[in-house]
Order: C-alpha cells, then sequence, then structure tokens
C-alpha cells in the first residue's frame, strides 16, 4: 500500500476511534444525568444579584447537560457565602450534581485565610461567571440628602458616615481612604437596601448594572448619590464624575490593599463544582455552562433584565484566582488586619 494511501488509513482510523469514544463518553453523560436532578447553590439570600443569576443559569442550563436533567436552586445564605463555599468544598456530593455559585468575596476569604474559609480557591472545579465587571462597576453610594459631595468631604466630616457593607470592597473605606466612616455588618443584602432607603445607614454598595436593574428607583428619585466606583482604573462612560478608588488611593500601600479587594470583581458571579468531581464531567460541565452563556435564549433573556451581560469561562477564572493567591503579602497582611475578629456576616 503507497505510504500516502496508509496514512490516510491511519488518520481516519484515529478519526473514527476518537468520535467512537467521544459518542461513548456522552452516552454514558447522558446515562448518568438522566432522570437526576442538579442542585445550584447559592451563597446568597433570595432576590440578590447571586441569586438571580443563579435563576437564570437553572432556568437554561438543563437543556446544555447530557440526560436534561432538572435544576434546582437551593439557597445557603450565611456568613457573607462562606457557609455554602465550605459545604460546596467539604460536604457536598462530589459526582457533578452539585454546583455552587457564591459571593465572589469568598474567594479572597481563601487567599487571605479568614479563620471561616475551610476551603482552598483554587481547588474548586470552577466553570466561569455569567458576568466579568467588563462595563460595570462596584459603586460606594451615599444618601443623597446628605451634605457632602467630594472625598475630601467625607474625609473631613463631622460625625462618622455609617456604611452598610455585605462582603464587599467598601470594607477599606476608612482605612485606605481616611473615610470618617462607621462600617455596619449584619446585614443581608436585601435587609441592607431597604435600611439605605429608609435612612438607617447612610452608605451602601451595589453595582452599577444592578443599580439599573434592580433599583432603577434610586436614580429616579435622586435616592443616592455615587461617590467612589471599584474595579478598574478607568471610570464608567456612564458616571465620568465619580472617581475610581485606584485615582483616591494615596500610596503605593493603599493602592496594593485596593487592587487586592478589587480582584474579586473580575469574578463577579463565580460558580463551581467541587474539587473532586470526575474530569470527563467536569469538563462537560464546563461546556454546558459556555453553551448556556451563548445560547441565545439565555443572552436575550439577561440582557432583557437588564443584567450585565460578560461571560468568562472556567479557565479564565481559574487564571484570575492563581493571580490573587500572588498577591502582595504586605497586601494580604492589611487586609487581614482590618478583618480580624469580623466573623460571619
Amino acid at each position: 500500500m503507497p505510504r500516502q494511501t496508509t496514512r490516510r488509513v491511519i488518520a481516519l482510523t484515529a478519526l473514527v476511534l476518537s468520535c467512537s469514544a467521544f459518542a461513548g463518553k456522552s452516552a454514558a453523560d447522558e446515562s448518568f444525568y438522566r432522570g437526576k436532578v442538579i442542585r445550584i447553590l447559592v451563597g446568597a439570600e433570595a432576590g440578590a444579584s447571586y441569586d438571580i443569576y443563579s435563576r437564570l443559569i437553572a432556568k437554561h442550563i438543563g437543556r446544555h447537560v447530557p440526560g436534561r436533567p432538572s435544576v434546582v436552586v437551593q439557597n445557603m445564605n450565611a456568613a457573607g457565602g462562606l457557609v455554602a463555599a465550605n459545604h460546596l468544598f467539604n460536604v457536598a456530593e462530589k459526582d457533578g450534581t452539585v454546583i455552587a455559585t457564591f459571593q465572589r468575596g469568598s474567594v479572597l476569604d481563601s487567599v487571605t485565610q479568614h479563620p471561616q474559609a475551610r476551603f482552598r480557591a483554587e481547588e474548586f472545579n470552577w466553570l466561569g461567571t455569567p458576568a466579568s465587571m467588563d462595563d460595570n462597576a462596584y459603586l460606594f453610594v451615599i444618601r443623597n440628602n446628605l451634605p457632602y459631595r467630594t472625598i475630601e468631604d467625607l474625609q473631613r466630616a463631622d460625625r462618622p458616615v455609617h456604611v452598610g457593607v455585605v462582603n464587599s470592597p467598601i470594607h477599606i473605606l476608612r482605612v485606605a481612604f481616611g473615610l470618617n466612616v462607621k462600617i455596619i455588618v449584619g446585614y443581608g443584602k436585601n435587609a441592607l437596601d431597604l435600611a439605605f432607603e429608609r435612612g438607617e445607614v447612610d452608605g451602601n454598595g451595589i453595582t452599577y448594572a444592578n443599580l439599573v436593574s434592580r433599583k432603577p428607583q434610586w436614580i429616579e428619585k435622586n435616592l443616592m448619590r455615587p461617590m467612589i466606583q471599584f474595579g478598574s482604573d478607568k471610570r464608567l462612560k456612564e458616571l465620568p464624575n465619580v472617581p475610581t478608588a485606584r485615582e483616591i488611593a494615596r500610596n503605593p500601600e493603599e493602592l496594593a490593599l485596593v487592587k487586592l479587594t478589587e480582584a474579586p470583581l473580575q469574578i463577579a458571579y463565580p460558580v463551581a463544582m467541587p474539587p473532586g468531581v470526575p474530569p470527563e464531567r467536569v469538563a462537560m460541565f464546563r461546556k454546558a455552562f459556555m453553551d448556556t452563556m451563548t445560547d441565545p435564549v439565555f443572552r436575550d433573556e439577561a440582557i432583557k433584565m437588564k443584567l450585565d451581560y460578560s461571560p468568562r469561562d472556567g479557565q479564565t477564572i481559574d487564571v484570575a484566582i492563581n493571580e490573587l493567591a500572588k498577591s502582595p503579602p504586605a497586601a494580604i497582611a492589611s487586609y487581614k488586619a482590618l478583618f480580624e475578629g469580623r466573623g460571619g456576616e
């Protein structure tokens, strides 16, 4: 047989074997997931942005998983998302039937060795995120009836401004920028938003996309005034007069702390499987996740809901978390000192 013909036969045989193996794997996946129920754990309360994204994913991802399993959402809101992350890492089934969306700050808790973080973020099997904050920002806002117009005003405030916080970058307002604020923890996100509306707290944090989609009345009723935007060194075009946290930082140490606390914003709404899931199921679910993200029906619904739609895959999350783990030790030490004794929030 001529050499060229032999090569063609070998190549064709390899292709057939590869296709057969893929078909066999797909059939096995379909057999495993048929009739199963996939649980999406959410480390946040119902109605929070993490919950909204998770329920949208649950609505669509089942048809992209071989066997078309049912998908349900289970809220596990406690300790700023740490309970959900700990559960996924240590307790959840490792057969590919449990995934989780937990608060992005939980990743930072792992890197900075928070005593309640009983997991290693880099060991999760990351599936991706439906948003990456590319055209978004996390805002520190205050009530519009307060007299403060600039960062300097907040630094010189004659009384502490009471700022409600739920696992967000605005924890660092006093330490990093010298603002005269008192950080209030213990609220869930929905309760904090209501407290802000009622005037029980003076300041709050919210992403710009969630402000537009979940709280448009804050804009319409002129309830709030954005003071700082976190997440990038560039100002959103919609908020050209609101400084970034990096602009406000007064020295390299403060800038390093800002960058450390901003890093989780890039993974926005991270979705993961626990460690120990068979690699082929992880690969299958990563594909199913991104197939869901690029599904026109999912995309159109996310955009209609005015959600930040800028998905990233699991490999991108892996890279971001490994980079976060290389943060300057001094910045990590400052962060740890800031949150000592924080406890659950």
